[in-house]
């Protein structure tokens, strides 16, 4: 059985007691915790968790790949550089890629708009009692690319079919976007209810909450490795045009921050307030820190900055800068 996915909070509110009736007749020797458990593995991709304002927060993104170079055995042209754009990597054929992410509305249509530009292709016509929906979990369509564009994850595909299938209309050929942005706004509400469950049942181990904290990406599991297994400084050298940063992750965390909140750097901004996760994703498309041969991992950096830094007072104040508004007198 699929346990349903719902876009909507007081659906899933509504039905949870009727959905679990349902998921333990089949599963006669299952417990409600078995259940909440799935449903933490079906909902934990689209959060991340705010552990300043102690909350969840809708992360509902997915990577992919866009070929901006495909390898041509016999061609003589070849790729210079991206001068200040986004990072590039190669895979074991040679094609250079960037990594772009997208919101999950904007994968749906891309999803939808690629199935049906197959069928034509093909010159398939649906069935009377047959929908699109049956169609783009094929892994024929999901493996196909240009060399040009987008290059899609399979498995990262899967984990997201119950959204796909619960959002992407039968139909229509477009998506909906005021059913979208009630899922954003149902997806904390939904984690709360699954999570409150299992703190009343003493599993707090095994929380939406817990996961994502304990995660070294925080919140974001749509995310597609690097296509081969490259050496470190392979991996290095493939991520060009950033401007190289030395010292420890800390020390440099806490400069960021002094720049940010005296006022010479504006970060990322999320509802009037500085967007961690957002802000620590920029300095890692733009900045190469150099201290270890790897670049630190999003959440590492994150963690850096604003009151997670754990640079001691003596160190900091070594930092301190102006504001801006005392040199601009």
């Amino acid at each position: 059985m699929e346990i349903p996915f719902y876009l909507s909070f007081k659906e899933f509110e509504t039905n949870y007691s009727n959905d679990l009736g349902v998921w333990l007749s089949l599963y006669p020797d299952a417990t409600e915790v078995n259940y909440l458990k799935e449903l933490v593995g079906q909902y934990k991709h689209y959060l991340r968790y705010n552990n300043i304002e102690q909350l969840f927060e809708t992360d509902a993104i997915i990577e992919i790949r866009d070929c901006i170079f495909p390898y041509f055995r016999n061609s003589e042209v070849r790729y210079i550089g991206n001068f200040g754009g986004p990072p590039t990597f190669r895979d074991k054929e040679g094609n250079i890629f960037r990594r772009l992410t997208l919101n999950m509305m904007e994968y749906a249509q891309y999803i939808l708009d690629k199935t049906y530009e197959h069928l034509e292709r093909i010159s398939y016509a649906l069935a009377k009692n047959e929908t699109i929906l049956e169609h783009i979990s094929d892994s024929t369509i999901i493996s196909s690319h240009e060399n040009f564009g987008y290059w899609l994850n399979e498995d990262l595909h899967q984990l997201a079919l119950p959204f796909l299938k619960a959002y992407i209309p039968v139909s229509e050929k477009k998506v909906n976007p005021a059913l979208y942005r009630n899922f954003e706004f149902s997806i904390p509400k939904i984690a709360d209810l699954i999570d409150r469950k299992l703190i009343e049942l003493d599993l707090e181990e095994f929380t939406i909450k817990t996961f994502l904290l304990n995660k070294n990406i925080s919140g974001v599991s749509f995310e597609n490795e690097i296509p081969e297994k490259q050496s470190k400084a392979d991996i290095k050298n493939n991520y060009i045009a950033k401007i190289k940063v030395n010292g420890s992750l800390q020390a440099l965390g806490f400069i960021f921050t002094e720049l940010i909140e005296k006022g010479y750097i504006e970060p990322m901004r999320k509802t009037g307030k500085p967007n961690v996760q957002g802000t620590a994703q920029l300095l890692l498309d733009h900045f190469e820190f150099t201290k270890d041969m790897e670049q630190p991992s999003l959440e590492s950096l994150r963690q850096s900055l604003f009151s997670q830094n754990k640079f001691s007072m003596d160190k900091q104040n070594l930092f301190r800068v102006p504001g801006l508004n005392q040199i601009e007198k």
